[in-house]
């Protein structure tokens, strides 16, 4: 018997344009149409240069039509990962807060990776751009000509 399943996988961001040391949130939706269960597929976020989290950016993950995750979210270093068990018509949603740490453009993708012999009709990347600006400081200072009147 074939396993056939259809994923989708999306990511969005919170807000796209962010100053330097600012949060912002990527939401990464993993759902499948089936019509078989897509089993233990691993999701591979690897973070841009620009931007980091920790353990405690990584939200619990929301579940529908008995989906599980067999591997909880976690980050190794710049990469964000975990997997996944949805049946036909289920979701995984996991929001990653993240803080910019330089200025500068990005893209984020996030990868699916269903088990070898699976047939995937769906889609297994998805990205979400951004650009992190400079936070500029003003300063102000005052001279007198004459300290005597």
């Amino acid at each position: 018997m074939t396993t056939v399943v259809t994923p989708s996988l999306s990511k969005t961001v919170g807000s796209s344009t962010i100053a330097a040391g600012g949060t912002t949130s990527f939401t990464i939706v993993i759902g499948n149409a089936g019509p078989s269960t897509l089993t233990t597929a691993s999701i591979v976020d690897t973070l841009p240069a620009n931007l980091t989290t920790s353990a405690a950016g990584i939200g619990a993950p929301t579940l529908q039509g008995g989906a599980t995750v067999p591997t909880a979210f976690s980050i190794s270093g710049s990469t964000v990962g975990g997997s996944v068990t949805i049946p036909a018509g289920g979701t995984v949603s996991v929001v990653i807060t993240v803080t910019a740490t330089s200025s500068g453009s990005y893209t984020n993708t996030v990868t699916l990776s269903p088990l070898a012999g699976v047939t995937n009709l769906g889609s297994t990347t998805a990205t979400a751009p951004g650009t992190v600006t400079t936070v500029v400081t003003p300063s102000l200072s005052k001279t007198v000509g004459s300290s005597t009147i």
